[in-house]
C-alpha cells in the first residue's frame, strides 16, 4: 500500500498515534492496532456496522483492500484526534474518509473509540 502522510504529526506524539491507528485500520495492520487500541476499542464506520473490541477491529481492518492512502491532516486536542483524507482501493473506487478517535487516556498513548465517515469520490 502507498502511503502519504500528514505534515502534522512533526512534533506531536498524539497526532502521530491518530495517523497511525487511520493508517493501521485502512492497511489491516493488526500488529499497529494491537499496541494502539486497548482490548474494549470500539469502531463505528457510520451508516455500516459498529466492531467490539480489539480482535473484531482487527479482522474487520482487514476486509479492505487499500491500494493507496493519503492522510491530508491528523490533530489532536486534549483526549480527541481525527485524521481525514482518501482512499484508493484495489477495486478503484475512491473514498473520503474522517476518522474520530477518543484516546483512552489523558496522555493519548493507546484509543478506547474510533468513529469513521466515508464518503465515495
Amino acid at each position: 500500500m502507498d502511503i502519504t502522510g500528514s505534515k502534522d504529526c512533526g512534533n506531536s506524539p498524539k497526532n502521530q498515534l491518530v495517523q497511525d491507528v487511520s493508517v493501521a485500520l485502512a492497511a489491516g495492520d493488526a500488529e499497529t492496532l494491537s499496541k494502539l487500541l486497548v482490548e474494549n476499542a470500539v469502531w463505528e464506520i457510520a451508516g455500516e456496522r459498529t466492531f467490539e473490541g480489539r480482535d473484531a477491529i482487527i479482522a474487520a481492518s482487514a476486509q479492505t483492500r487499500v491500494r493507496a492512502l493519503t492522510v491530508d491532516h491528523a490533530i489532536s486536542h486534549g483526549r480527541t484526534g481525527a485524521a481525514n483524507g482518501r482512499l484508493d482501493l484495489e477495486n478503484g473506487r475512491k473514498i473520503a474518509f474522517c476518522d474520530v478517535q477518543d484516546f483512552a487516556n489523558a496522555k493519548g498513548t493507546s484509543v478506547l473509540r474510533v468513529s469513521t465517515l466515508r464518503v465515495p469520490l
